[in-house]
Order: C-alpha cells, then structure tokens, then sequence
C-alpha cells in the first residue's frame, strides 16, 4: 500500500483487511457488488461482449441511484447529499433488482449451506465428548438377575429406589430387556427395561423357588 492511501485509510479509519488468494469471502460487500457489475455487463453486453464498457457509466449511474437496503439511502445521496435528477431507464432499474435479489438469494443459500455445517461439527464435537466421559454400559445376559428402577408409584422419600430380583429373559436392541420376577415381592410380573434403569442383583442369589420374606414371616421373628 502506497504511503498516501495508508495515510488516507488511518484518516478515514478504513480497516484495509488482506484476503487469501481465490477465498474472495472476506471482502464479502465488495464482491456482492462486483458480482453484480459483472453479471449485469455480461447481460447488456450479450451482443457484443468485447464492448461492454460502453455499459459501464450506465451499470454505475444504476447503483450509485439504487437505495441500499443498510443505508436506506442511495450511495449518490450518501456522497452529495442529494437525490440523482436523471432518470434510469426501466429495463435497467429491473436488471440491477433481479441481480440483487440473485446475490441476496446465492447469500442465503451459501450461509445456510454453512448453517448446516457447522451444526453437523457441532454435533459430531458433542458426540465425541459424550462418548469420552460416557461409562460402558453393562451387558446383561439371559438368566442374570438384576434389580430394575422404580419408575412409578412409589414414595421417593420412603420406598426403595430398585426393586427385585427379576432375571432377563430376552435380549433387546438398544440395552432393552424383558425381565420377569424371580422371587415374590411387589411389582408387575414380567416388564421391559433398560440398561440405564438396572443394575446387578449383587447381595443375593435366587432360585426359582425362592421367594423374599413377607410381612407376616418378619412379625413372627420380632
């Protein structure tokens, strides 16, 4: 940058940002422009491309006259303070409309291409800190005993938070079980659950004739 446009810039306060060669994002505002001033040039000039700056003044006089959607005011009374007197040609105002409603839609569906990506990353991010700090699940096999989560209908405070022993009866997909008592007590009979809502039946061993002690069994002890 020569000396007098770096004095200019730090006048101005206009932040001169480097881009990477073929990566045009980071100037984003300029290159909506030009690809609109090509595209344009390219349309007026079908007939006749190598003449197609005979279309440049008209193509800039339709910007400069054109209400910025940010601004809400042309570029020309930006700079002036005025409105542009001469009047546009109709086919021209509708040419610049159409290609900007283009690029606004190109935008759009560039940044939703990108929404999307970046989601999927994050996704795949928070799976893979799951998976690091998430414990392997027990694997239950056919005939084991276990205790399963009260879920439902019991008083937090007073009642046992696992009831059993069921033993598993069937394996299912996704660490689910069919399990079914093996002792008597209260609780349905046989039930599904999973592997998150179960654990070992450590403390005890049940056969199928073995049944947990009633209420009327524990008053004749005491």
């Amino acid at each position: 940058m020569k000396k007098k446009s770096f004095c200019y810039t730090l006048k101005t306060k206009i932040e001169h940002i480097k881009i990477t060669t073929g990566v045009p994002r980071g100037n984003g505002q300029i290159e909506r422009v030009n690809r609109v001033i090509l595209s344009m040039l390219s349309k007026l000039s079908i007939n006749d491309p190598a003449k197609w700056y005979q279309y440049a003044a008209m193509v800039q006089k339709a910007i400069n006259a054109h209400v910025h959607s940010s601004t809400k005011f042309t570029p020309y009374e930006i700079m002036f303070g005025v409105k542009m007197k001469s009047e546009m040609s109709s086919d021209i105002i509708r040419l610049l409309q159409e290609e900007l409603l283009e690029v606004f839609q190109e935008d759009r569906r560039t940044m939703r291409e990108e929404c999307r990506a970046n989601i999927q990353k994050a996704q795949e991010a928070y799976k893979r800190n799951f998976d690091k700090k998430r414990k392997r699940s027990t694997e239950y096999q056919k005939g084991d005993l276990v205790a399963i989560k009260v879920t439902q209908f019991s008083n937090k405070k007073l009642s046992n938070k696992f009831n059993g022993p069921y033993r598993v009866i069937e394996i299912k997909r996704n660490g689910r079980y069919s399990v079914e008592k093996a002792a008597d007590f209260m609780g349905p009979k046989v039930t599904s659950t999973s592997v998150d809502n179960m654990k070992l039946w450590a403390h005890f061993e049940v056969d199928e004739d073995l049944s947990s002690e009633t209420d009327d069994e524990q008053d004749d002890r005491m």
